[in-house]
């Protein structure tokens, strides 16, 4: 014969209320680690996505590019980086002077502003552009497993129209691609031909020599490092 006091009954009933928590807690748990674990792998994804889909801007500059009172200065240039309307890029900034760039004030508060870390003792000449510079700077992004789809090889002195980026086609059918620009020039390459400072032309962009921009030219960056 079993006998259950009111007390026994009490005991027996915040017991059960006892499991039935731990087990909503341990159900919780659980499905708070579904939900993490299948977040996380898709932020990892979707990261991993944007680096891939993004464009580089390698920026070559030197002194003559930080005079404020130029109107084609850097800061000018990072400004209508910002301004784009596809924010997924990154810039690299390249110093091609003989003494040593602090690009600091220029890359806070933006971390897809970067600095090329070293600083080779080249000095800038127009005619090579820092070209030898560049090689180093493509070799960096090789070396530290860069990725992106399209790079932009420019100078720190040109402005981006805030669609540069919206139309790109897909890197799997193209190498380059070559956009209009306005420039202070007659022609690019070869016999420039400065205008008035206050007026600019449209050039349509054909690869051919004196016809194109190296500023408005996106390469394909992984067939670029093969």
């Amino acid at each position: 014969m079993c006998v259950i006091t009111l007390g026994d009954a009490k005991f027996k009933y915040k017991q059960r209320i006892d499991c039935w928590i731990g087990i909503l807690i341990a159900f919780n748990l659980f499905m708070y680690y579904i939900y993490y674990h299948n977040n996380s792998n898709f932020i990892n994804s979707a990261s991993r996505n944007l680096e891939k889909n993004r464009t580089i801007f390698l920026i070559r500059t030197y002194y003559g590019h930080l005079d404020s009172k130029n109107p084609f200065n850097l800061k000018f240039t990072l400004n209508s980086l910002k301004s784009l309307q596809n924010p997924n890029w990154i810039a690299l900034l390249l110093c091609t002077d003989s003494e040593p760039i602090n690009f600091e004030n220029y890359a806070e508060h933006d971390s897809r502003i970067l600095t090329y870390p070293r600083h080779e003792k080249t000095p800038y000449d127009e005619w090579t552009a820092g070209y030898d510079i560049t090689d180093s700077a493509l070799d960096y992004l090789e070396n530290n497993n860069f990725s992106a789809n399209f790079i932009v090889i420019t100078n720190g002195d040109n402005y981006y129209s805030p669609q540069f980026l919206n139309e790109l086609p897909s890197p799997n059918n193209v190498d380059i691609v070559a956009v209009d620009y306005w420039s202070r020039y007659e022609r690019a390459g070869y016999d420039l031909q400065p205008l008035n400072m206050n007026s600019t032309i449209c050039h349509k962009a054909m690869i051919r020599v004196g016809l194109v921009d190296l500023g408005g030219v996106l390469l394909n960056y992984q067939r670029l490092q093969r």
